[in-house]
């Protein structure tokens, strides 16, 4: 079960500027010679830069690959603090290999982020951070669709404000699409996903 949209906990989308090992990877990153230095840029969702920041491949050990990161300046107000962030490869069950970041907690993670505020990248377990999908998730909706009588109840109960209950439109026409699938393997005639709409009161 996922959290509510309320809860105050930041998501990975809310973060600008991540790392990811799999980006990397395709980029040639991991193959290029120890030393090599890259740039890395961060765009939003107009293809305006947000940002960007240069660092090393070094080696930890005698071939244990890492990235260093120098203390920078990636964005206006943004500073990151000197890291190095230690790679770790395993072999997947069909080939190939798969690159990760050992983040300063331990753990493996694919992408490690930067929110606002902070200095060093870590995973979003440090951070404490969600997704936005979880985030907004709510089981009401799915124990609700399965039961469309109990839907139109609710529904009725609520009226005028039945969007901000199903938190909007596309919610809202996920659960009337459900309930009409219940309706059909029950062998109940529907008219379609407009037959669940409440009654206003006039």
């Amino acid at each position: 079960m996922g959290r509510h949209r309320w809860t105050n906990r930041l998501t990975v989308e809310d973060c600008p500027m991540r790392l990811c090992a799999g980006a990397c990877h395709i980029d040639g990153v991991f193959a290029s010679p120890v030393g090599s230095s890259w740039r890395l840029y961060w765009f939003d969702s107009y293809d305006a830069p947000q940002g960007s920041i240069e660092y090393t491949l070094t080696q930890t050990g005698s071939s244990d690959l890492a990235i260093h990161i120098r203390r920078q300046c990636p964005r206006l107000n943004t500073v990151v603090d000197e890291q190095t962030i230690p790679l770790t490869t395993v072999r997947p069950h069909l080939g190939g290999k798969r690159f990760w970041f050992l983040c300063g907690c331990g753990r493996r993670a694919g992408r490690l982020y930067l929110p606002l505020g902070q200095r060093v990248f870590r995973c979003r377990h440090c951070y404490n951070l969600t997704y936005r999908s979880a985030r907004e998730h709510d089981q009401r909706l799915y124990d609700l669709s399965r039961d469309p009588a109990a839907l139109l109840i609710a529904l009725r109960e609520r009226r005028g404000d039945w969007k901000r209950f199903f938190f909007g439109l596309k919610a809202w026409k996920l659960v009337a699409a459900r309930c009409d699938r219940q309706r059909r393997r029950r062998g109940i005639a529907t008219t379609g996903a407009g037959s669940l709409m409440p009654h206003t009161a006039e």
